[in-house]
């Protein structure tokens, strides 16, 4: 299995020690949401902790390549993203607390060497603080409290007998 791993996981990292360079970095972009998930991100969060989670445990094994990894979890970030994922303008207060790409590509670079996590911008820093302090399971049901509930949907199913899933 560890062959395989190697085979598939660190081609780069391998062959990046035959090119006799001195040093190498990778960066992984994760995402506040990768560290809290809200509803209707649960596909966006769980690949963005994927990525975060990769990055963190890659960095023990590229250090014997000289290679440092770095995993940004950016908060809001004042991108396009949220004006092509919604058709409502941001809150105003996003807008106050997001990010400029430049500020969260700036971290993660000035992170090279001397961090393996990065936890950018405000919301990113508040979730990382409320899953320090709140339980997981507890956190799980205020989150299925506050899901958008879809009762009519429901009911039309189970009208036309057809089950919800």
């Amino acid at each position: 299995m560890q062959h395989n791993q190697q085979r598939i996981l660190y081609p780069r990292l391998v062959n990046r020690q035959l090119t006799a360079k001195k040093r190498g970095a990778i960066l992984f972009t994760s995402s506040g949401l990768g560290i809290i998930t809200t509803p209707g991100s649960v596909v966006y969060s769980a690949t963005k902790s994927y990525l975060g989670h990769l990055g963190e445990c890659l960095a023990s094994e590229a250090h014997q390549y000289a290679i440092d990894v770095v995993s940004i979890y950016p908060g809001t970030v004042n991108t396009r993203f949220s004006t092509r994922t919604s058709d409502e303008p941001p809150p105003p207060l996003l807008e106050k607390i997001s990010q400029k790409s430049d500020t969260v590509a700036e971290l993660a670079l000035c992170g090279i060497g001397r961090a393996t996590r990065i936890d950018s911008g405000f919301m990113a820093i508040i979730m990382r603080l409320v899953t320090r302090s709140i339980d997981a399971n507890l956190f799980i049901r205020i989150m299925k409290a506050a899901a958008p509930k879809y009762e009519e949907d429901n009911k039309s199913n189970q009208q036309n007998g057809s089950e919800s899933v």
